[in-house]
């Protein structure tokens, strides 16, 4: 309803302004599966993208297409180069990994550190930066070795969960056993039940459940901002 009004709130409870909805997208069902709902809002002058998936509240402001630097085509040649490699070899499969690379790194950085330890250009973890044989650093070696280990990754993930890109996605962010575990209780609505199952004993935190829900609902609402 272009006349709806939305308050935003940032996750620390404090309102972020109040926005009228400009325009809606909705993607996906209410019958027990997920879906995905996308709201172009404005205040003022100010635009903002809210995306909200599974069948909680969770929502987040979205980076706009004006964020991605110019850095970003830098990498292309290598990603037709080496994406293909891993069975990601179409223009859309392209555009979905560069897409998430951008979701990660947001500056393109090969040598991004993130608050959590995560490093480079598709932002690995020490034990998954050894397993996949990534190498640290700007040189065309090591991001070649960074796009190789984000494409094999993701599509030991895709494979372990039948192709479904959103569960490797998910996996990816927060690994694989939260999702699993998920989808083992919850079925189709396993990433609005993330947080509810534990590893280990240990459940994810609610910044962590909205972080992957909002990683999850990034990626897919951005790849049309990549061509190849």
């Amino acid at each position: 309803n272009p006349q709806t009004v939305i308050r935003i709130e940032t996750e620390d409870g404090s309102t972020d302004g109040l926005y009228r909805v400009q325009d809606a997208k909705f993607k996906g069902d209410t019958f027990g599966n997920d879906w995905y709902m996308e709201l172009m809002l404005r205040n003022g002058n100010e635009t903002a993208n809210v995306a909200t998936t599974g069948q909680t509240a969770t929502a987040a402001k979205k980076a706009s297409a004006g964020s991605i630097p110019k850095s970003a085509g830098n990498y292309d040649s290598a990603m037709n180069r080496i994406y293909p490699q891993y069975g990601w070899a179409s223009a859309s499969d392209k555009a979905f990994l560069k897409t998430q690379v951008w979701v990660e790194n947001g500056s393109f950085d090969p040598n991004a550190v993130s608050p959590t330890g995560a490093k480079g250009l598709t932002q690995f973890t020490s034990g998954a930066r050894t397993r996949y044989g990534v190498i640290l650093g700007d040189s065309p070696q090591a991001v070649d070795s960074q796009l190789a280990g984000q494409a094999k990754y993701m599509r030991d993930l895709a494979n372990q969960f039948g192709g479904d890109r959103d569960k490797a996605l998910a996996s990816y962010n927060t690994g694989s056993a939260y999702v699993s575990a998920a989808v083992s209780s919850y079925g189709s609505n396993w990433l609005a039940n993330i947080g509810n199952v534990p590893y280990k004993g240990a459940y994810l935190t609610p910044a962590k459940v909205s972080e992957v829900q909002r990683y999850v609902a990034k990626v897919n609402a951005n790849t049309s901002l990549f061509h190849f």
